[in-house]
């Protein structure tokens, strides 16, 4: 009579032969499509993780959406977030020290007067996020916002509509990278919010913040020495 092994015994046994089995997670990370995060932290934040041993996948997800994901645990991480977006989410928690400055910006085509008088000009359009208005709004509450909004879930698309005339206006959330198709039409902007941006985890991945701080901190230390 031959005699099953146990479910324990089971266990041990495939933890002995594939060891690398718990170590194999990918941590799965949204970004927005922002040229700044595309072309510059997306990779530092990938580097980072790497050097940790960590194993990462990167999603593209639109600003609300990500949020929500995140909270939700359906995500892992956000590549960059303006840190007081994150306030309402009790399940994520921000990286300290912040990675990057998150400017709101007015934007405005090359041939359109540029302040904070358009915002209140009951006959403009402005294109933007429907999160960052609301971000927008809470930082701002002197603002008087007469104009009318355009609200998308994409950020590419709204620098698109900007930059093939569709709308003279936008606000976005930008940091000190410039956005190729803006520079290239000479679109101007005025600063209307100075923030700060982090790089931030689901709350079960909290045991990893200060390691993964400490390694994006190098990362930026080592590219922006080659600058």
């Amino acid at each position: 009579m031959t005699t099953r092994p146990s479910f324990w015994v089971f266990i041990f046994t495939f933890f002995v032969i594939f060891p690398a089995s718990a170590s194999e997670r990918i941590y799965v990370i949204g970004y927005v499509s922002h040229p700044g995060v595309k072309s510059f932290y997306k990779e530092v934040v990938q580097e980072a993780y790497e050097r940790l041993g960590l194993r990462v996948q990167f999603v593209e997800v639109s600003g609300e959406r990500g949020l929500i994901l995140l909270n939700e645990g359906l995500l892992d991480a956000s590549t960059l977030r303006v840190e007081s977006v994150l306030a309402p989410y009790k399940n994520i928690i921000a990286v300290q020290p912040p990675i990057a400055e998150a400017n709101v910006n007015l934007y405005c085509r090359i041939q359109m007067i540029c302040n904070e008088n358009v915002l209140s000009d009951a006959t403009k359009t402005v294109v933007t996020t429907r999160r960052l208005i609301s971000v927008l709004m809470e930082a701002r509450s002197d603002l008087v916002i007469k104009a009318s909004t355009l609200r998308v879930e994409d950020l590419n698309r709204v620098i698109q509509l900007v930059s093939k005339g569709r709308y003279d206006y936008a606000i976005i959330a930008s940091g000190t990278q410039e956005i190729p198709a803006f520079t290239t039409q000479g679109v101007n902007h005025v600063n209307l919010v100075k923030g700060r941006a982090v790089h931030a985890l689901y709350k079960q991945h909290s045991a990893l913040a200060d390691a993964i701080s400490t390694s994006i901190q190098q990362v930026l230390k080592e590219r922006q020495s080659l600058q």
